[in-house]
């Protein structure tokens, strides 16, 4: 699929793939979590068609599946930058990541990471990661 570059006069921050904008009234789900487990599963590579949470009849990972059966599954979320490395810091940080600095620069950077701010409400946090380099920035 091609997609056409943006007008100057767009908002940048809107996917060129539609779906809900930045407007969308999450409200409905706050509160839903209180006094259950907080598990972010972030896949790299895996097409969704494959899964079956999105209608595979095959499942290549039936635990992964068993999972979403009771979870809220975001499907909107966009890559901000090519790169795992940079990427996983920008989701677990809720920052844009800096494109032309090195990922291990990174530990400078003194934003609260998701794993901070669930610890300050309590929870035991984790990072598993299957990749040789790790991002432990954001976790500490």
């Amino acid at each position: 699929m091609a997609l056409a570059g943006r007008q100057a006069d767009e908002d940048w921050r809107l996917s060129p793939l539609g779906g809900a904008g930045a407007g969308e009234d999450l409200s409905r789900w706050r509160g839903r979590a209180a006094g259950r487990n907080v598990v972010l599963v972030l896949l790299e590579s895996a097409g969704a068609r494959y899964l079956e949470p999105y209608g595979a009849s095959r499942d290549p990972m039936p635990n992964l599946s068993e999972l979403a059966r009771t979870s809220i599954i975001f499907d909107s979320a966009y890559a901000v930058y090519p790169e795992s490395i940079k990427e996983l810091f920008s989701v677990l940080c809720s920052r844009y990541p800096a494109m032309d600095t090195a990922s291990e620069k990174y530990s400078w950077i003194t934003t609260p990471s998701i794993a901070a701010v669930l610890r300050g409400s309590g929870y035991r946090t984790a990072l598993f990661h299957s990749g040789g380099s790790c991002i432990w920035v954001c976790m500490t």
